[in-house]
């Protein structure tokens, strides 16, 4: 009912816009459409009303979406999935988002929201086949609905690209880099360095492939200046002697580890 009455919401909003006749010049470089249409065509009074309407809507999708998300991060640590220390502090991470989005453009910001949002629920969605392992009730037509409405998501969350391409590219990078940070989490302390170091060697090794002169500026240029050098050297520095030190500790905990074990 809720997508019934939502839907209903936005064809009647859709008619009610084409049947006002709006300048398009206008209607484009307005702020928010919605309030200039209200209040070219019904005056203040209805202007006020949308926008406490916005407002309402504003505060009812991005809290809950900011609390969701810190209790997301909890709830991995209550499962073992994350450190619970990492867990402990899911609200760092959820005021850094907010002020991350907060710098953003406003049509930036609702498009990427969108898109997320519809990769969230895709995966979310496909959760039904993966945790059933296929003995979904009615067999494969029981899987077919999660899949569908999974595809659907998948389908119109890269429909955002034709808007605006920043956005699908910069969500796909979010939940890659979210992703691949989940995973360097459950390898551990060993694990975690170990991938680090490859990581490191595998950027020196990018970066002798792909000569490109590096424009430093702000901290690294400073920096760069204080160390007297140019960023390219600079760059490269850190990355060996960062990447050998993480091997070199690599191996010195595997040795402790062996020594402790044969202790007991």
């Amino acid at each position: 009912m809720s997508v019934v009455v939502a839907s209903a919401l936005n064809i009647f909003y859709g008619l009610a816009v084409y049947a006002s006749h709006p300048v398009l010049a206008t209607l484009t470089t307005s702020g928010i459409p919605a309030l200039y249409l209200a209040g070219a065509s019904l005056g203040p009074s209805q202007e006020l009303v949308v926008a406490v309407a916005f407002l309402v809507a504003a505060v009812t999708t991005f809290v809950p979406a900011f609390l969701a998300a810190a209790r997301h991060l909890s709830a991995l640590g209550e499962d073992g999935y994350m450190p619970r220390r990492l867990a402990n502090l899911s609200w760092v991470f959820t005021v850094v988002a907010i002020l991350l989005l907060a710098v953003l453009d406003r049509d930036f910001l609702v498009d990427i929201t969108d898109f997320m949002v519809l990769i969230s629920l895709g995966i979310i969605t496909l959760s039904a086949v993966w945790l059933k392992r296929g003995t979904l009730a009615g067999g494969s037509g029981g899987r077919a609905l999660p899949v569908g409405v999974a595809a659907s998501c998948f389908l119109f969350g890269g429909a955002v690209y034709f808007i605006e391409p920043s956005v699908v590219v910069f969500g796909a990078m979010a939940v890659i880099f979210a992703y691949l940070i989940f995973d360097i989490i459950e390898l551990g302390t060993l694990g975690a360095q170990l991938f680090l170091s490859s990581f490191g060697f595998a950027c020196l090794a990018a970066v002798g492939l792909f000569r490109h002169p590096i424009y430093a500026t702000g901290f690294m240029s400073s920096f760069a200046q204080f160390m007297r050098t140019d960023p390219n050297t600079l760059i490269v520095s850190g990355l060996s002697v960062a990447s050998v030190m993480l091997a070199a500790n690599v191996v010195l905990d595997v040795r402790v580890l062996k020594r402790t074990a044969a202790q007991r």
